[in-house]
């Protein structure tokens, strides 16, 4: 962890492997401190931007989770989603799908076996899965992803809530790609009423949202006026 500290993660990698096997020798198979290793070598693989060989760490410790824990089980869901994370870096957005897909499906069991379930969990998949989404052109399930997120949000920690605010600018992002401008345009003023309510007028977050308000009219005004053209220069060409 010093290693990782001062951004030595290939000595880092080395001194966690050293760790790895010393600890194979002594512990049985399904020990948790084996996981962790495996996760602290994928870490530094990571950030050496190793990423396939990150993502055989990872692997390795699912299987020892799922051996120790079981499925339905908080950690498993984080690495799920962490081999997600690392499969959209590649590029490989299908499987990045997968392991979101899997990560849910969790979840929505672990919510109806434990009613205090963290919700913050869900909402954070979600949002990963719209950004790989987004990242195909899939702009509609995208947007379905983030409101089922608010819809989470706006149910447990309410709407005065930064990550609410976080939300709402996501899915105005979402609805401007779909050329939705007045729900986008709904979803940014709901943003910018929860920054100026908690953060004041005067503070950057407040400021570029008020800035990104005041030229979204002006963009649905020119693409309204885009498809018009369009529409004559097809009509002239009939």
């Amino acid at each position: 962890s010093v290693f990782q500290e001062q951004d030595n993660d290939e000595k880092a990698e080395e001194m966690y492997r050293k760790a790895l096997d010393i600890k194979l020798e002594v512990l049985p198979e399904t020990h948790i401190e084996l996981t962790e290793l495996y996760d602290m070598i994928a870490v530094s693989l990571k950030r050496q931007g190793k990423s396939s060989e990150a993502i055989k760490m990872y692997k390795h410790s699912l299987a020892k989770l799922l051996q120790i824990h079981g499925e339905d089980h908080f950690a498993v869901v984080l690495a799920y989603n962490g081999i997600a994370g690392l499969l959209m870096d590649q590029n490989r957005l299908d499987d990045a799908l997968q392991m979101h897909d899997k990560s849910i499906e969790i979840c929505l069991r672990l919510k109806q076996l434990e009613p205090d379930f963290d919700t913050d969990i869900v909402v954070g998949i979600l949002r990963c899965k719209a950004k790989v989404l987004e990242k195909q052109g899939n702009f509609e399930d995208a947007t379905e992803m983030i409101d089922t997120a608010l819809t989470i949000q706006l149910g447990t920690i309410g709407e005065m809530d930064k990550n609410t605010a976080d939300t709402y600018e996501h899915l105005a992002v979402m609805y401007g790609e779909l050329g939705k401008f007045e729900e986008g345009n709904f979803a940014l003023n709901k943003a910018l009423e929860i920054r100026r309510k908690m953060l004041g007028d005067d503070h950057p977050k407040t400021k570029r949202l008020v800035q990104w308000l005041s030229i979204t009219p002006n963009i649905e005004a020119n693409n309204k006026a885009q498809a018009l053209n369009d529409q004559g220069v097809a009509l002239a060409a009939e």
